[in-house]
């Protein structure tokens, strides 16, 4: 009689960490739930503000140790923003082909605007929440606060960019306009500087060295592109509207050219970013399936 070889267990879906020992916080840590001060809690206790493990707010600042709820509104935020991004890309493309035929185009484009932006804001204040915990405000807390005034103002700077396809207005509210126009642009830039910077912070608590590299090489090369874009464009309003006179029509011409081909190196850049954020999107909902079983109250012994 020959024995069979038992069935091999299950592979466990994560590799949970090992716990330390019981021990005594000795320094100022805090709760990585509610940013409640353990020092002084053993580390097999709870937190006395939200019951939260205190071990597990001692293992580092990797995002399996946060809050799954904070990293699932993280990948909710991230999500949100993907899809005004589309919705904004895809109606302005519809718009602008309909524009040539109806002249509902305008209408259609500034829908689309305004859907796509409310998408993208609501989205982009969801994922530069803060750590319950306070963790990582200290490397990356300023940039998570520009990121949310940066985006506020692109918004307004939208809606902005309609306003003269509206209405018709005198020539001192359209340059007052385009000026306006020109300070908020200048702040998207910083925005999209300050968000790519807040997401290769966040990316080092995955850690995801994929990720993090992506998002620094973008951070500096979706920046030139948006700057050089940006003089082109400033260039281009400014003849418009402060030398309206006799504008040149070779320099427009130029200035067009030139701000198509830079516009297709954006466009390149704009793909890999959405790819990037699908990625870290998926990389968080992971590390909230994780924190789940690490949060997990472990049944009683017996």
């Amino acid at each position: 009689m020959t024995d069979n070889p038992s069935p091999l267990p299950p592979p466990i879906p994560f590799p949970l960490p090992a716990p330390p020992p019981p021990s005594v916080v000795i320094l100022d840590s805090p709760c990585r739930k509610c940013g409640y001060n353990l020092r002084g809690l053993s580390t097999d206790g709870r937190c006395p503000e939200c019951g939260t493990i205190v071990g597990v707010s001692v293992m580092g600042d990797l995002l399996r140790y946060s809050d799954p709820i904070w990293l699932r509104q993280l990948a909710r935020g991230m999500g949100m923003l993907l899809l005004g991004t589309y919705i904004s890309i895809g109606v302005g493309f519809i718009g602008g082909v309909l524009g040539v035929l109806l002249h509902a185009g305008i209408l259609i484009i500034l829908i689309g605007a305004v859907a796509g932006g409310a998408l993208s804001l609501i989205g982009t204040w969801l994922f530069t929440a803060p750590d319950p915990s306070g963790v990582g405000e200290d490397k990356y807390g300023d940039v998570r606060k520009i990121v949310r005034v940066a985006l506020a103002i692109n918004i307004a700077n939208s809606l902005l960019a309609s306003l003269p396809q509206l209405i018709v207005l005198s020539l001192p509210i359209h340059q007052l306009v385009v000026f306006v126009q020109l300070i908020c642009g200048f702040a998207g830039i910083v925005g999209t500087w300050a968000q790519l910077d807040y997401l290769a912070g966040l990316a080092a608590r995955l850690p995801d060295e994929k990720i993090i590299g992506r998002a620094k090489m973008l951070r500096t090369w979706l920046t030139t592109v948006n700057v050089m874009l940006y003089i082109l464009g400033a260039a281009v309003s400014i003849a418009q509207v402060f030398g309206h006179a006799n504008p040149i029509g070779g320099l427009f011409m130029g200035l067009g050219c030139s701000m198509g081909v830079i516009g297709l190196a954006s466009l390149g850049l704009l793909i890999v970013y959405l790819i990037m954020l699908h990625t870290f999107r998926g990389e968080i909902l992971t590390q909230a399936a994780l924190a789940d079983s690490i949060w997990s109250p472990k049944p009683a012994p017996g």
